[in-house]
């Protein structure tokens, strides 16, 4: 590989680290201020590309992220979890849905409070808590 090249990776990378570090202090940053932060005309570009090649990865789980558009999110525990999720792929209220391993089998959210049996519940700040009463 060329020296020119080299720098144009390393020169990415870099630019890459500071749309991170922009995006962990403040994650609604305008491209106008991010532009300025770079020093580049096309931040778009750059950003658009940074997600592409998965330096920056947007997030995946949220708890009421709008007060008019409530979400509910729920870890599930339950003995057969893809009879769980085939049962999900036919509900309109589900968003999300996935299997997965370790402390809980099945993730959903959906738009509306469900029942689901072996849910682990969640307080405001997405952590897990059980509480007494279930909820």
């Amino acid at each position: 590989m060329r020296a020119r090249e080299v720098n144009a990776i390393k020169r990415f990378q870099r630019r890459c680290r500071l749309i991170y570090e922009t995006l962990f202090g403040n994650y609604r940053v305008s491209l106008n201020e991010l532009r300025g932060i770079l020093r580049v005309r096309n931040a778009s570009r750059i950003l658009k590309k940074s997600r592409e090649e998965q330096y920056i990865v947007g997030p995946e789980a949220r708890k009421m992220a709008y007060l008019n558009f409530p979400e509910h999110v729920y870890f599930v525990d339950c003995d057969d979890p893809n009879l769980l999720y085939q049962k999900y792929r036919e509900d309109e209220n589900i968003i999300f849905h996935a299997l997965m391993y370790g402390f809980a089998n099945l993730w959903v959210i959906s738009k509306e409070k469900i029942d689901i049996e072996g849910a682990l519940p969640l307080n405001n700040k997405v952590m897990l808590i059980p509480t007494e009463n279930g909820e």
